[in-house]
């Protein structure tokens, strides 16, 4: 029996593509490296099959309402771990004429395409069912990570320190926030590329500028603390996808307390740790305004 096209996403892959594997001397090719592993065999169809081969194969994007859906690229037979990832057409035989729905290219009754299987840098899950708002965090998304040590002046003035057995300011008694040396914080740059956006929510991008996590949030695996997470730049490279569809790639850039504060937390003189308002009351307004940092995921 001949493999067909649907070990992921069948809901979508209704009609599934019967194709032929060859295995002679040289079409089945195997690549190991110290970082990576790739397959890639020869695959026959149909000649009028190939668009929806190639579809099913690459796996695709697309907006359903407010919700990201897509097709996962197909799994490989040898090894569960690794996708399709590159299709490249190698013959096409049975020549049959001029061809009037291709523009009178010329029509063929078969084709042959190499498709490379290799295991990607991000995790590929499903479509959640039934539809939800999907946090795509957790997939389609490549990390980096780089440590870093930043000098900080500590703000005053405007602020005081939250002392909330005092009535809030401007009731007196609240000690001012004042300018103090230099102190070194530990941080963390975290970057996370979502890959293959069909849809950029501009507006949602730009209410979470400059917030801070309002949970404990887990990006990469890693649950971090509430306010300990700091919502810094982004970016979007548009691109086209093998398929002529306009998608993105967007790169969200992280800031990741790591010195046992958050970014509402600030150093005294003597070393110790304070957190500020501008009524030096918990009420009161923070330094950083807090936001639910996974929706930057999200279509809407």
């Amino acid at each position: 029996m001949m493999p067909q096209t649907g070990t992921t996403s069948i809901l979508h892959k209704i009609t599934p593509i019967t194709y032929n594997i060859l295995y002679q001397d040289g079409d089945i090719r195997e690549t190991y490296n110290p970082t990576s592993s790739t397959t890639t065999i020869i695959c026959e169809i149909d000649f009028d099959d190939r668009a929806s081969f190639l579809y099913h194969m690459l796996g695709y994007s697309f907006k359903s309402g407010n919700y990201l859906r897509r097709v996962l690229p197909e799994r490989g037979g040898y090894d569960t771990n690794h996708y399709a990832l590159n299709a490249e057409a190698v013959k096409f035989m049975g020549w049959t004429g001029d061809h009037s729905g291709l523009g009178n290219w010329p029509g063929y009754t078969r084709a042959q395409y190499a498709i490379t299987f290799g295991a990607p840098l991000y995790d590929v899950l499903e479509d959640p069912q039934p539809q939800t708002s999907f946090d795509e965090s957790t997939r389609f998304v490549v990390w980096s990570k780089k440590g870093a040590a930043s000098n900080e002046k500590i703000p005053g003035g405007a602020f005081y320190i939250v002392n909330d057995a005092l009535p809030a300011v401007p009731s007196p008694g609240h000690q001012p926030l004042n300018e103090v040396g230099i102190r070194t914080g530990r941080t963390v740059s975290l970057e996370a590329k979502w890959l293959d956006v069909p849809f950029v929510n501009y507006a949602g991008i730009s209410a979470l500028a400059n917030r801070i996590n309002l949970g404990p949030v887990t990006f990469d695996g890693t649950i971090f603390p509430e306010e300990t997470v700091l919502f810094e730049t982004w970016a979007e490279t548009k691109k086209v996808n093998a398929f002529g569809a306009k998608v993105s790639d967007i790169t969200f850039s992280f800031l990741v307390r790591q010195d046992d504060r958050t970014w509402n937390m600030f150093w005294r003189k003597d070393g110790t740790l304070v957190e500020a308002s501008d009524n030096g009351n918990t009420s009161g307004n923070k330094l950083f305004k807090t936001g639910t940092l996974e929706n930057l995921f999200k279509l809407g």
